[in-house]
């Protein structure tokens, strides 16, 4: 983050309890960097901490990131610069995988990158984006403030934050340019803990303000996206395994041969999709055949997470927040494929930003 592209700005770090050598790491750089203000706390959950960041800054842009973001140089630059809309409340940035050397890896990197080529920039056209993603995203302050302060009722903080200022009337936009590398999960249980935990918060701010959809006064985010979210991301991926695993029994029991070339059209409209996505990303369309085994290995995972999601859900049972192992493969594979180097430090920096 020193390396970024901007003016003036500041750097607040809040260690949430970790029982890593996070402070160590952390205090010994603040310590020479007057830019870098270190906190350390209690574990008491990402929406105390981003609260109590927020109650030290004092600049009208407010950039959050997860401490195990990666940004590009001109990142947040690229970031902010939609904030100049004075009705722009919020700013969604562009999170790739950074870990891709493994099969798990892979089809993470081509699930965000279809997320945000095709979903996030459709939402953006219609002014419904539904997350600022927690990875990276800004917001103006006096918008935060309307809706804050950031709470612990789900553990989709992100969601919640965003949904609250589509509320209050504020535009959240899409900065397309805004890139950041994230480590995915590496294994399966790391993976399924992770998305338990999106599907469980989502639900949850589905729930909380679910009078926004279908509501006269909510435009596309309550007639388009939210509906869109129940549909897709809840009662697709919970049914479509099944729906696979009912065709492939069939067609072992010689009783499906009417169904088949149905499955099989499902199958080449994922590549399609994939094909559609790479190239708005310009990468190479090859990688859309992970497509495939991503339908037969991958989706089965995300269906199992929504069904215990949605068990939970009616049991009333408590989720608590689930820690994610850090193995820094992102960083190591991002620096040996294509090393982030500043091209200026933030001293010679040219002057073309607000404070942050």
């Amino acid at each position: 983050v020193l390396t970024q592209t901007l003016s003036t700005f500041h750097l607040i770090v809040v260690d949430d309890g970790s029982k890593d050598r996070t402070a160590e790491v952390v205090e010994a750089i603040a310590a020479i960097e007057p830019l870098v203000r270190f906190i350390s706390q209690q574990n008491t959950g990402k929406a105390l901490a981003l609260n109590r960041a927020l109650g030290i800054a004092s600049y009208e842009t407010i950039v959050m990131i997860d401490a195990d973001t990666m940004v590009a140089p001109d990142g947040i630059r690229q970031l902010v610069t939609s904030l100049s809309d004075p009705e722009v409340g919020g700013v969604s940035g562009y999170i790739r995988v950074g870990n891709t050397k493994h099969w798990l890896g892979s089809f993470q990197d081509l699930e965000y990158t279809a997320a945000f080529e095709i979903d996030r920039r459709a939402q953006d056209l219609l002014g419904c984006i539904t997350v600022a993603p927690g990875a990276l995203s800004a917001f103006r302050r006096k918008a935060l403030l309307e809706a804050g302060p950031i709470t612990n009722d789900t553990l989709a903080e992100d969601t919640d934050l965003t949904l609250q200022l589509h509320r209050l009337g504020w535009k959240v936009v899409f900065a397309s340019k805004a890139f950041a590398d994230t480590e995915a999960p590496e294994s399966v249980k790391a993976l399924v803990s992770q998305r338990f935990r999106w599907a469980f918060g989502t639900l949850q701010c589905l729930w909380k303000h679910g009078d926004l959809t279908f509501n006269p006064g909510s435009a596309w985010l309550g007639w388009f996206a939210l509906p869109s979210v129940w549909i897709f991301q809840m009662g697709v991926v919970a049914l479509t395994p099944v729906l696979d695993l009912i065709v492939l029994w069939s067609l072992w029991l010689g009783r499906g041969v009417a169904i088949w070339p149905y499955f099989v059209a499902s199958l080449l409209l994922d590549v399609f999709l994939g094909v559609i996505a790479l190239s708005m990303a310009g990468r190479p369309r090859r990688i859309a055949w992970l497509s495939v085994p991503m339908r037969l290995l991958y989706r089965p995972l995300l269906g199992y997470v929504v069904w215990k999601c949605i068990l939970k859900a009616l049991a009333g049972s408590w989720v608590r927040w689930s820690k994610l192992d850090r193995t820094a493969a992102a960083i190591i594979q991002k620096e040996q494929r294509a090393p982030l180097q500043p091209t200026m430090t933030p001293k010679t920096a040219p002057h073309v930003l607000p404070d942050a």
